[in-house]
Order: structure tokens, then sequence, then C-alpha cells
């Protein structure tokens, strides 16, 4: 998707109910970001789920279409890779969208060569607060961080620094919400 997930039913997703929120609650942000998820709603589980540690488990589909699925850390780190070698740089700022909708979200100025579109559309913490807009995109991956951390799960943070950008392959908490982006295929 060259574009973070925007996606709220649920009747098709029972999950997804009380698991999806636009920024601050205002559907302006759903509109320019996408919507925030946590994991059990964005991989269409019960809410259970946030909370069970879970072995083994990469690919599924979620709340993607049919055809494509939410991605692995491998995936992801992958993308970051194939964008370096398009750009002849692994930062950010010449891959995905250029410093001008991160310093002011006014810009309508895309540099965006790999057409990813990484948006600072920041993040909802696992206590409702919305924090980092402008400054930071989170994306959620299937994997789970590690089995004895049972609310832990991977996802990538893309963040604006005092000096420049940084790309983070992280854990954060399940309840944590942050954007989709599905890929294309079985996993």
């Amino acid at each position: 998707f060259a574009k973070s997930l925007n996606y709220v039913d649920s009747v098709k997703y029972p999950n997804l109910a009380g698991h999806t929120w636009c920024y601050n609650n205002d559907k302006m942000y759903c509109d320019k970001f996408g919507r925030l998820y946590d994991w059990s709603g964005a991989l269409d589980l019960p809410d259970a789920y946030n909370d069970s540690a879970i072995k083994n488990f990469e690919w599924y589909q979620g709340i993607c279409p049919e055809g494509w699925h939410v991605p692995t850390a491998d995936e992801f780190s992958s993308l970051w890779l194939f964008s370096g070698r398009l750009c002849g740089t692994y930062d950010w700022r010449y891959t995905t969208r250029d410093i001008a909708i991160w310093d002011s979200l006014q810009s309508t100025e895309y540099n965006n060569i790999t057409g990813f579109s990484a948006l600072p559309g920041g993040y909802r913490s696992d206590k409702g607060e919305y924090k980092a807009v402008g400054y930071e995109v989170r994306f959620l991956l299937t994997g789970t961080h590690n089995s004895v951390i049972k609310d832990n799960a991977y996802a990538v943070i893309i963040y604006r620094n005092s000096k420049d950008d940084d790309y983070n392959n992280t854990s954060q908490l399940k309840r944590t919400g942050a954007y989709v982006r599905c890929v294309r295929g079985k996993g």
C-alpha cells in the first residue's frame, strides 16, 4: 500500500470495535494519515491476544484486503533496504517523503521517490494519549517481539530527532495505536 490503512468495519471485522482510532479522535487525521490500530485490532484477533504470548507468529492477513497482509519485520526490513538501494541512501528524508511534510504539516510538496509516503501521524499510547504527530510514525508488524513479554509486538518507528531522521525496528505494547501498511502476497 502507498498509504496507511484507513479502514473501520466492525461488522465485517468485529474485533476492530474499540481497537481503532483517528489521531486525537479527529477524522481529519484519519483522512491525512490513516487510522491507528492496536495489535489485536489490526490482526482481527480477539482482545485477549493483546495480553497473550504467541510463539512463531509471523504471516497474518488481519484486516488487510484479500491478497494482502500485515507485514512481518523481515518484509519491512526488505522495504527499508530496497528504499536505500533505489535512492542511494538509507535516509528516509530522501526515500519516502521530503523534509517539508515533517516540518510543516501544511506542505503538499512530496519527494516520495519510493511511493511509500511515510507521514508523521504520531501514535496512540496504551493509555489512550495521542502523541508525536509531526515527529514520528509507527507501523505495526505481525510478529511478536518476545514470547516471555506477552504484551509486546513488533513495530517500526520512523522519527525525527535533533539532527536527522531515524528508523527503528523495535517493540511496543500491543495496546499502542499505530498505523498499518498492507503488503501484497501471502507472506
